[in-house]
């Protein structure tokens, strides 16, 4: 031990563990333990974590050993050295058994395990033996290590506590080998706590600004002992350590009768004291919040505001207000100042702040209340925390890390200012402002804030957005997110240096997504406020964030090679704010006007000229990356491909058009005129990221054997997605399904996709289960069903541009294939699923909740406000919006005294957990709809491309409308409810019926001709019954009109053709019902300005076929419902009625949203007319029916409505 083997040990043990978490105190400690031992330099290789463990293993137990089996030794160390420092005058002596102390708080450190199972789980063991030995008061350098020790083997609740009880005065006693006399407890250390700070505070007071300035400590500090400052820092250390971990140690001494512990620390604080000792203070106070009740919160901020303002200055026996305003301005301001040097006293004092700001523990997560009193500060300036935010981000944040020299402070300093900071703007709930402005809900009486104005103007968040955009804060924001990317990657997922990473791209995230809040409401908001007047910030130069961006534009590369640093938290959040930041028009778009070279290309894509194939590289390396099925959404590879293809479709969608960094990513080359490919690049080489993208959605599964699996199915959705923005863009259109098309990727996803089976699980769930609807079931189905609708969409793109471009061969293997057949490389053909198989997803039906939950204490609660769209009543509900809305009216019946009675509490929280349950639920089942209504458009889509594209001819055309009939005629039946989904059906139905050929010879005999016969009778059964049921859903039936006529227009041309169903067309009608002519007529004379049109042109064709069957039925319905007088009468006005539609319509062009008129354009009116003369034509060509027209007036009309008056050859009146 002479030789200094204890130093060693102390250097082996301290120096294995990084040094990245500086504390100071405990340094400062080693180095005054270690003055005459030479410097050993440390090693920038550090040591790795399981070696860390197995030596501080192997030093455990060298410690053990050496208290069970030499506690004579130690006994000897201790005597020679109290011998040593008596007859010292300057105390000088050996530390070795300091140092042996100080050891083991090394090797206990942060093995909270070994430390209880080693100290406070054996009570009769030698390790406590050797505590209670220890703890016997004697030289303060003892005293001092020993305190080291004790916080070291607390770090958690249950070591804490047990220290906590051996301090008490009532501690239990040991029987260990070495046995205790008289130990450190609470009491004494207060005792020498109150001595210390009562003779420093006794000298002569100086003015207390003075007091802050860096230097050294009064002399009277240093009279007792040279270093009683570093026990004073040992006590605190112990006292933040224990109060932090144990909940009964911090009460029992904030509630301690004798203690004082708050005036103590901060009158200690006011004191002429080192920077570090201060700095200490400030980190116990802030250990006195964890877990922060309001109670102590609000006393402690009432107390900072009392010494920030002098209360506590040297001679003060306790602590009282400050005489004046203007004294109280002036010395906050220097003592603030006076803590703004160095890094210990900045770095604590902001984390005090930082606690103080913090949410209350009973906090219910609504962050409706501010974290400080409302009047605090009210005599002295105006209230609120506005001076310690101006500190803390102006004085601080902004200026201090650059006067710091050790990287390690600067980091240290800048992850606790940003702590400050996420939290001012994390606990702002802009909600509120929302709620109070589009909902019932008093939100005044239902925050805990006494009113919103106060929350809004108090609340930490408005003075700190104010400060964002501030030039130096901002520069130091961005500086804290640009870190070189080789120490990134080598650093530990907990360092000070990742952390402040994170938690820096984590500010600006914030700030980008709150900025619209404090710029269009809470600015606008104080301004208007006359009593409520702030110091302005100052060089608060930009006028949004982006154009803060603007300056610091290294952020795009920076945050793209942080892709590829291995820390998966890290690589998150740089592409979510990848993502916001690539979909800002500010930074997307390139300038309106600019001037000099490359002023009129998108900024950031400028930005990462130098960096694409790097950053483009890193995220492919992540895209690749195989994922761990046992894991499924967990692993964390999946979660960072799900952000990279989120990241790249924000980016495409948000400047569709225009070159984005995403095409550069993706391997396409930006120039001024669009998009290109290198000859020799990665994506002409097929190993670019785009490539990636479109190898997963080829190749990845999407489910396992039992069915589909949610999490798989949206990585395989969202990759469809970057594909459909390419190919949909103008801008890479033409690139893209080039590159699509050489990839065989229509082939290969066709053959792929496979029939939806009624057998099949959703996430381990079949349709048919009651619970389906209520769980992530529902959502794996819905993102299938938006899956296959991008797939089909993509099969229309692509025949559209084989049919454009002339390629006869390629077009007719996509028929096959889209007919069930694909032939491969080797000339084998593969059946698979045809184009008709999947319309497989149709059904089932998922009907809404008929029991809607009880409302009776939310009725009017205006819960739309909720809605992902409020304009839209039929959009989802946001659940975490309504569930907050749900919290603040509980929170309102409660504040009004109507919740009192625990039964009426109870059916409050029952009422609401059943309605966020039926949103849920409801949510899933829109969702549905949803992706339902768009895999049908696309798939009619498909349909009618397959159609129109020239290659279906006689039999074969005729054979393909009739198995399209036939799959969605039963649909098409049952279907009449959901408008939109029939509208598509009925749609396609017309399309179909009128790329009929009646004609063909394919018709005239045989088993197709009677096969057609029967498909299109069927189809006009079902059109004159929609007819006769759509009411007003007047869209759609016009659709049902058109195939009336078409069928019987098509049916009266045809000659050959089995006739049962031509000879029976009028009792057909009339079958549908005695109302059916009168719902047609009622549509010709007033229904929309082309459904009349279509009613009239149906009305002709049944008056034909009337005529071609001998019978009267039809014109005499007219007649008996006078519609052949009201066609008649109507020629008197047409010349008046086509002066008004001209006069209207450009009256309506003018003002869109005030004339609503039924008819808006000449030609369809002209159109009408044609149609409704047609009608008395068709009528007039019986004896019958002449008859009927002569005798409503025709020829009075025609005289009436001056149609003739004018020659219209020669354009002049006769």
């Amino acid at each position: 031990m002479k030789d200094g083997a204890f130093d060693f040990v102390l250097s082996v043990s301290a120096d294995a563990k990084a040094a990245e978490w500086q504390d100071p105190a405990r340094h400062g400690l080693r180095q005054w333990l270690q003055r005459k031992v030479p410097v050993i330099l440390n090693d920038k290789v550090l040591f790795s974590q399981d070696f860390q463990k197995v030596q501080m293993e192997q030093l455990e137990g060298f410690i053990e050993a050496f208290i069970t089996n030499l506690p004579d030794v130690l006994r000897k160390l201790r005597t020679e050295e109290d011998e040593q420092r008596q007859s010292s005058k300057e105390h000088e002596h050996d530390l070795d058994l300091e140092k042996f102390i100080v050891i083991i708080s090394y090797v206990f450190e942060g093995r909270s395990k070994a430390a209880y199972d080693g100290f406070w789980d054996v009570p009769d063991g030698a390790l406590l033996g050797f505590v209670h030995w220890a703890s016997k008061r004697a030289s303060t350098p003892l005293v001092s290590a020993f305190c080291e020790m004790l916080q070291a083997i607390s770090e958690d609740e249950d070591c804490a506590t047990a220290a906590h009880q051996f301090l008490l005065d009532e501690g239990p006693q040991s029987s260990g080998k070495i046995r205790r006399t008289q130990s450190l407890t609470w009491n004494q250390i207060f005792k020498e706590l109150t001595f210390f700070s009562s003779k420093i505070r006794d000298r002569p007071a100086l003015p207390q600004p003075q007091n802050f300035r860096p230097g050294k400590p009064h002399s009277d500090l240093a009279e007792a002992e040279p270093e009683s400052a570093m026990m004073l820092e040992s006590y605190l250390r112990l006292i933040t350590r224990l109060c932090s971990e144990s909940e009964a140690a911090r009460n029992f001494l904030a509630q301690h009768p004798t203690f004082h512990i708050t005036d103590l620390l901060f009158q200690l604080a006011s004191s002429a004291i080192q920077p570090r000792l201060r700095a200490c203070a400030f980190t116990t106070l802030q250990s006195l919040l964890s877990q922060k009740t309001r109670e102590a919160g609000e006393y402690l901020w009432a107390s900072l505001d009392v010494w920030i303002t002098g209360g506590y200055s040297s001679g003060a026996t306790a602590p009282k207000p400050s005489a004046s305003v203007t004294t109280s301005a002036a010395s906050m301001g220097a003592i603030l100042r006076g803590l703004a040097s160095g890094f210990e006293e900045p770095n604590a004092f902001v984390g005090l702040l930082h606690s103080l700001v913090l949410p209350y523990r009973d906090d219910a997560g609504l962050h409706d209340g501010l974290p400080f009193p409302e009047s605090l500060g009210s005599s002295t300036r105006q209230p609120g925390i506005d001076p310690y935010v101006d500190f803390a981000l102006g004085e601080i944040f902004a200026t201090q890390p650059q006067e710091l020299n050790e990287i390690v402070q600067v980091r240290l300093l800048q992850l606790t200012c940003l702590d400050f900071i996420a939290t001012c703007l994390d606990t702002f709930n802009e909600d509120l402002v929302i709620f109070a402005s589009q909902t019932n809900v008093s939100v005044d009486a239902a925050i805990q804030a006494s009113n919103l104005q106060n929350y809004v103007l108090l609340h930490p968040f408005s003075r700190v957005m104010e400060w964002m955009f501030n030039e130096k804060v901002m520069a130091a924001l961005f500086a804290t997110v640009h870190q070189d990317v080789a120490d990134i990657a080598s650093a530990a997922p907990d360092s000070p240096l990742v952390l402040c990473l994170l938690r820096g791209i984590h500010v600006i995230t914030s700030i980008l997504n709150l900025q619209p809040t404090y710029l269009d409401i809470i600015r606008p908001l104080m301004k208007s406020q006359p009593n409520y007047r702030r110091v302005p910030v100052a060089s608060a130069a930009f006028s949004c964030f982006e154009d803060g961006v603007l300056n610091h534009l290294t952020i795009f590369p920076d945050l793209g090679r942080y892709c590829g640093t291995g820390h998966t938290e890290l690589v998150i959040a740089s592409l979510k704010l990848l993502e916001k930041l690539s979909a800002s028009p500010k930074l997307s778009f390139p300038p309106v006007m600019g001037f000099g070279r490359g002023s009129d290309r998108n900024r950031a894509l400028a930005a990462l000229d130098d960096d694409g194939e790097t950053i483009s590289k890193i995220l492919l390396r992540e895209m690749e990356v195989d994922i761990d099925v046992n894991q499924g959404p967990e692993s964390s590879a999946y979660i960072i491909q799900i952000h990279i293809l989120d990241f790249l479709n924000s980016c495409l969608r948000a400047a569709s058009g225009q070159p984005t960094i995403a095409h550069l990513l993706l391997g396409f080359q930006c120039g001024l005129g669009g998009l290109s490919v290198e000859a020799d690049g990665s994506f002409s080489r097929g190993i670019s990221l785009f490539h990636t993208v479109l190898n997963l959605v080829l190749q990845a599964p999407i489910g396992d054997e039992s069915g589909p699996v949610s999490w798989l199915v949206a990585l395989n959705l969202k990759g469809m997605q970057v594909l459909k923005e390419l190919w949909s863009s103008p801008i890479s259109t033409k690139l893209v399904m080039s590159e699509l098309r050489a990839n065989d990727t229509l082939f290969l996803m066709f053959v792929r996709e496979g029939v939806i089976e009624p057998s099949m699980t959703w996430d381990g769930l079949n349709v048919a289960n009651p619970a389906f609807s209520s769980t992530a079931s529902a959502t794996c189905y819905s993102k299938f069903l938006f899956r296959r609708s991008l797939i089909l969409q993509y099969l229309s793109a692509e025949l559209r541009q084989v049919v454009r471009s002339h390629s006869p061969s390629l077009r007719e293997r996509i028929f096959e294939t889209l007919m069930g057949s694909t032939t491969v490389d080797d000339g084998q053909k593969i059946d698979h699923a045809t184009i008709f198989d999947l319309f497989d997803f149709i059904d089932p039906e998922f009907n809404r909740n008929s029991n809607a939950p009880q409302l009776s204490w939310f009725s009017d609660a205006d819960l739309c406000a909720c809605l992902d769209d409020p304009d839209d009543i039929s959009s989802t509900v946001d659940i975490s919006k309504m569930n907050e809305l749900l919290v603040l009216r509980r929170s309102e019946l409660a504040r009004t005294g109507r919740l009192d009675n625990p039964q009426d509490a109870a059916m409050v929280n029952s009422q609401a957990q059943g309605l966020l349950e039926f949103c849920l639920q409801d949510n899933e089942i829109k969702n549905i709809g949803i992706a339902r209504l768009n895999v049908l458009r696309a798939w009619v889509q498909l349909t009618l491309v397959m159609i129109e594209s020239g290659e279906f001819e006689g039999t074969a055309r005729t054979s393909f409308v009739l198995r399209a009939l036939q799959t969605i005629m039963p649909r098409l039946e049952s279907d009449l409810e959901d408008v939109d989904e029939a509208v598509e059906l009925a749609s396609l139905a017309k399309s179909l019926v009128f790329g009929l050929d009646f004609t063909s010879d394919s018709l005239k005999t045989g088993d197709m001709g009677n096969l057609v016969s029967d498909r299109l009778f069927h189809l006009f059964q079902v059109s004159l019954r929609a007819i006769s049921t759509l009411g007003s859903k007047v869209t759609l039936k016009e659709y049902y009109y058109n195939i009336c006529f078409r069928y019987l227009a098509g049916m009266s041309d045809v000659s050959g053709i089995s006739g049962i169903h031509k000879r029976h067309s009028i009792q057909t009608i009339k079958s549908a019902g005695e109302r059916f002519i009168d719902f047609v007529c009622d549509d010709a004379h007033g229904g929309g300005a082309t459904c009349r049109i279509s009613a009239l042109l149906v009305l002709v064709a049944m008056v034909k076929l009337g005529k071609s069957e001998n019978s009267k039925y039809i014109i005499e319905s007219l007649q008996r419902l006078n519609f052949i007088g009201i066609l008649v009468e109507s020629i008197q006005n047409i010349t008046i009625d086509l002066r008004d539609v001209k006069t209207q319509g450009s009256l309506h062009r003018c003002f869109w949203s005030i004339f609503m008129l039924t008819m808006i354009d000449v030609d369809i009116y002209l159109s009408y007319c044609h149609a409704k003369l047609a009608l008395l034509l068709s009528i007039s060509q019986t004896r019958f029916g002449a008859a009927a027209v002569l005798n409503s007036g025709l020829f009075y009309s025609i005289q009436a409505s001056n149609l003739f008056t004018i020659d219209p050859d020669l354009g002049v009146g006769m």
